[in-house]
Protein backbone atom coordinates (compact mmCIF):
# COMPACT_ATOMS: atom_id res chain seq x y z
CA UNK A 1 0.00 0.00 0.00
CA UNK A 2 1.54 3.25 -1.08
CA UNK A 3 0.89 6.65 0.59
CA UNK A 4 0.03 9.41 -1.81
CA UNK A 5 2.71 12.00 -2.36
CA UNK A 6 0.39 14.82 -1.31
CA UNK A 7 -0.27 13.11 2.03
CA UNK A 8 3.45 12.86 2.70
CA UNK A 9 3.90 16.57 1.97
CA UNK A 10 0.99 17.42 4.27
CA UNK A 11 2.43 15.37 7.12
CA UNK A 12 5.78 17.09 6.62
CA UNK A 13 4.17 20.52 6.80
CA UNK A 14 2.28 19.56 9.98
CA UNK A 15 5.48 18.29 11.59
CA UNK A 16 7.37 21.47 10.73
CA UNK A 17 4.58 23.62 12.17
CA UNK A 18 4.55 21.53 15.35
CA UNK A 19 8.30 21.97 15.77
CA UNK A 20 8.02 25.73 15.25
CA UNK A 21 5.19 26.02 17.77
CA UNK A 22 7.14 23.98 20.30
CA UNK A 23 10.24 26.13 19.76
CA UNK A 24 8.32 29.36 20.21
CA UNK A 25 6.61 28.00 23.30
CA UNK A 26 9.79 26.73 24.93
CA UNK A 27 12.07 29.63 24.03
CA UNK A 28 10.02 32.68 23.05
CA UNK A 29 7.58 32.78 25.97
CA UNK A 30 10.30 32.77 28.69
CA UNK A 31 12.20 35.46 26.83
CA UNK A 32 9.06 37.58 26.56
CA UNK A 33 8.30 37.14 30.27
CA UNK A 34 11.88 38.05 31.17
CA UNK A 35 11.65 41.17 29.01
CA UNK A 36 8.43 42.20 30.72
CA UNK A 37 10.00 41.68 34.17
CA UNK A 38 13.08 43.68 33.19
CA UNK A 39 10.92 46.51 31.89
CA UNK A 40 8.92 46.59 35.12
CA UNK A 41 12.15 46.65 37.17
CA UNK A 42 13.48 49.50 35.03
CA UNK A 43 10.34 51.54 35.69
CA UNK A 44 10.59 50.84 39.44
CA UNK A 45 14.23 51.92 39.53
CA UNK A 46 13.39 55.09 37.61
CA UNK A 47 10.62 55.96 40.09
CA UNK A 48 12.96 55.26 43.04
CA UNK A 49 15.61 57.50 41.52
CA UNK A 50 13.06 60.29 41.16
CA UNK A 51 12.12 59.94 44.84
CA UNK A 52 15.79 60.03 45.86
CA UNK A 53 16.36 63.09 43.70
CA UNK A 54 13.48 64.89 45.41
CA UNK A 55 14.88 63.98 48.83
CA UNK A 56 18.35 65.18 47.86
CA UNK A 57 16.89 68.48 46.65
CA UNK A 58 14.98 68.93 49.92
CA UNK A 59 18.08 68.15 51.99
CA UNK A 60 20.14 70.62 49.96
CA UNK A 61 17.51 73.31 50.57
CA UNK A 62 17.45 72.48 54.29
CA UNK A 63 21.24 72.66 54.45
CA UNK A 64 21.10 76.26 53.25
CA UNK A 65 18.94 77.17 56.28
CA UNK A 66 20.85 75.05 58.84
CA UNK A 67 21.91 78.16 60.79
CA UNK A 68 18.29 79.26 61.16
CA UNK A 69 17.30 75.76 62.25
CA UNK A 70 20.03 75.70 64.92
CA UNK A 71 18.92 79.12 66.15
CA UNK A 72 15.30 77.98 66.36
CA UNK A 73 16.28 74.83 68.25
CA UNK A 74 18.32 76.87 70.72
CA UNK A 75 15.39 79.24 71.26
CA UNK A 76 13.03 76.33 71.83
CA UNK A 77 15.43 74.74 74.32
CA UNK A 78 15.53 77.98 76.29
CA UNK A 79 11.73 78.02 76.38
CA UNK A 80 11.39 74.57 77.95
CA UNK A 81 9.19 74.94 81.00
CA UNK A 82 10.98 74.96 84.32
CA UNK A 83 8.63 72.38 85.79
CA UNK A 84 10.09 69.59 83.67
CA UNK A 85 13.56 70.38 85.08
CA UNK A 86 12.53 70.63 88.72
CA UNK A 87 12.53 66.92 89.51
CA UNK A 88 15.89 67.02 91.29
CA UNK A 89 14.89 70.07 93.33
CA UNK A 90 11.60 68.46 94.38
CA UNK A 91 13.40 65.27 95.37
CA UNK A 92 15.82 67.34 97.45
CA UNK A 93 12.96 69.06 99.27
CA UNK A 94 11.15 65.76 99.90
CA UNK A 95 14.34 64.18 101.26
CA UNK A 96 14.91 67.14 103.61
CA UNK A 97 11.30 66.89 104.84
CA UNK A 98 11.59 63.14 105.46
CA UNK A 99 14.77 63.69 107.45
CA UNK A 100 13.01 65.99 109.96
CA UNK A 101 9.75 64.03 110.00
CA UNK A 102 7.85 66.60 107.94
CA UNK A 103 5.49 66.36 104.99
CA UNK A 104 5.55 68.50 101.85
CA UNK A 105 2.17 70.21 101.54
CA UNK A 106 2.79 72.13 98.32
CA UNK A 107 5.59 73.05 95.94
CA UNK A 108 4.88 76.12 93.81
CA UNK A 109 7.07 77.09 90.86
CA UNK A 110 7.10 80.64 89.46
CA UNK A 111 8.21 81.83 86.03
CA UNK A 112 11.78 81.20 84.94
CA UNK A 113 13.98 84.30 85.05
CA UNK A 114 17.60 85.25 84.28
CA UNK A 115 20.16 84.22 86.86
CA UNK A 116 21.30 87.03 89.15
CA UNK A 117 24.67 86.67 90.94
CA UNK A 118 24.50 86.97 94.70
CA UNK A 119 26.44 90.09 95.70
CA UNK A 120 27.02 89.19 99.32
CA UNK A 121 29.94 86.91 98.59
CA UNK A 122 31.50 89.44 96.22
CA UNK A 123 31.37 92.16 98.89
CA UNK A 124 33.13 89.91 101.41
CA UNK A 125 35.88 89.14 98.94
CA UNK A 126 36.37 92.83 98.17
CA UNK A 127 36.53 93.68 101.90
CA UNK A 128 39.20 91.03 102.46
CA UNK A 129 41.19 92.30 99.49
CA UNK A 130 41.24 95.96 100.74
CA UNK A 131 44.78 97.18 101.79
CA UNK A 132 45.33 97.62 105.52
CA UNK A 133 48.56 99.59 105.43
CA UNK A 134 48.87 103.16 104.14
CA UNK A 135 52.17 102.36 102.46
CA UNK A 136 50.61 99.44 100.67
CA UNK A 137 47.71 101.67 99.65
CA UNK A 138 50.08 104.23 98.14
CA UNK A 139 51.98 101.52 96.25
CA UNK A 140 48.74 100.05 95.05
CA UNK A 141 47.53 103.48 93.91
CA UNK A 142 50.76 104.11 92.02
CA UNK A 143 50.63 100.71 90.36
CA UNK A 144 46.98 101.29 89.52
CA UNK A 145 47.82 104.60 87.86
CA UNK A 146 50.60 102.95 85.85
CA UNK A 147 48.39 100.02 84.91
CA UNK A 148 45.58 102.42 84.09
CA UNK A 149 47.80 104.29 81.65
CA UNK A 150 48.86 101.03 80.01
CA UNK A 151 45.30 99.75 79.89
CA UNK A 152 44.13 103.03 78.37
CA UNK A 153 46.72 102.72 75.63
CA UNK A 154 45.74 99.13 75.00
CA UNK A 155 42.08 100.09 75.04
CA UNK A 156 42.70 102.70 72.36
CA UNK A 157 44.14 100.02 70.11
CA UNK A 158 41.44 97.34 70.57
CA UNK A 159 37.69 98.04 70.73
CA UNK A 160 35.87 96.93 73.86
CA UNK A 161 33.70 93.84 73.56
CA UNK A 162 30.04 94.08 74.45
CA UNK A 163 29.37 92.33 77.80
CA UNK A 164 27.05 89.34 77.76
CA UNK A 165 23.63 90.13 79.21
CA UNK A 166 21.89 88.03 81.85
CA UNK A 167 19.20 87.08 79.35
CA UNK A 168 21.84 85.53 77.08
CA UNK A 169 23.28 83.35 79.84
CA UNK A 170 22.19 79.68 79.91
CA UNK A 171 22.07 79.90 83.72
CA UNK A 172 18.56 80.58 84.98
CA UNK A 173 16.82 80.81 88.33
CA UNK A 174 13.27 80.04 89.37
CA UNK A 175 11.52 81.39 92.48
CA UNK A 176 9.83 78.54 94.35
CA UNK A 177 7.59 78.40 97.39
CA UNK A 178 7.61 75.29 99.56
CA UNK A 179 5.03 74.58 102.25
CA UNK A 180 5.94 71.75 104.61
CA UNK A 181 4.19 70.51 107.74
CA UNK A 182 6.78 70.15 110.52
CA UNK A 183 6.41 68.83 114.08
CA UNK A 184 8.37 71.65 115.75
CA UNK A 185 10.35 74.83 115.27
CA UNK A 186 13.55 72.83 115.56
CA UNK A 187 12.38 70.59 112.73
CA UNK A 188 11.62 73.71 110.66
CA UNK A 189 15.16 75.01 111.21
CA UNK A 190 16.58 71.58 110.36
CA UNK A 191 14.56 71.52 107.13
CA UNK A 192 15.98 74.90 106.10
CA UNK A 193 19.49 73.67 106.91
CA UNK A 194 18.85 70.50 104.90
CA UNK A 195 17.98 72.54 101.81
CA UNK A 196 21.12 74.64 102.21
CA UNK A 197 23.40 71.63 102.80
CA UNK A 198 22.24 69.76 99.69
CA UNK A 199 23.57 70.15 96.15
CA UNK A 200 23.57 73.74 94.95
CA UNK A 201 20.26 73.34 93.18
CA UNK A 202 18.28 75.51 95.58
CA UNK A 203 19.07 78.50 97.81
CA UNK A 204 16.64 79.20 100.69
CA UNK A 205 15.84 82.90 101.09
CA UNK A 206 13.23 83.12 103.85
CA UNK A 207 11.07 80.88 106.00
CA UNK A 208 7.91 81.52 108.03
CA UNK A 209 6.47 79.05 110.57
CA UNK A 210 2.77 79.36 111.37
CA UNK A 211 0.50 76.74 112.96
CA UNK A 212 2.97 73.96 112.24
CA UNK A 213 3.31 74.87 108.55
CA UNK A 214 6.67 76.18 107.36
CA UNK A 215 6.54 78.37 104.24
CA UNK A 216 9.92 78.63 102.53
CA UNK A 217 10.76 80.96 99.66
CA UNK A 218 13.84 79.95 97.70
CA UNK A 219 15.57 80.12 94.34
CA UNK A 220 16.13 77.02 92.24
CA UNK A 221 18.94 77.03 89.68
CA UNK A 222 19.18 75.32 86.29
CA UNK A 223 20.82 75.58 82.89
CA UNK A 224 18.89 75.84 79.66
CA UNK A 225 20.17 74.90 76.17
CA UNK A 226 23.19 76.97 75.19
Amino acid sequence: MSIPRQMINLLGIVLVVAVLVAGVTLAGVPLFSSAQTTDASTKTVAQTNQIYQIQVTELAAANETIDEIVTDVTALQSQITATTRMDDVIELAVAAADTVGGTIESFTVAEIEPWTPRTGLDSDVEDEAAPTDEGEAEDTSANAESDGTTDAADGAEAPAEAPATAEDSPQKQIPVTIKVVVPSAAAAAAFMDGLARGPRLIAPIDGTLEDGVLTVTALAFLRTGE
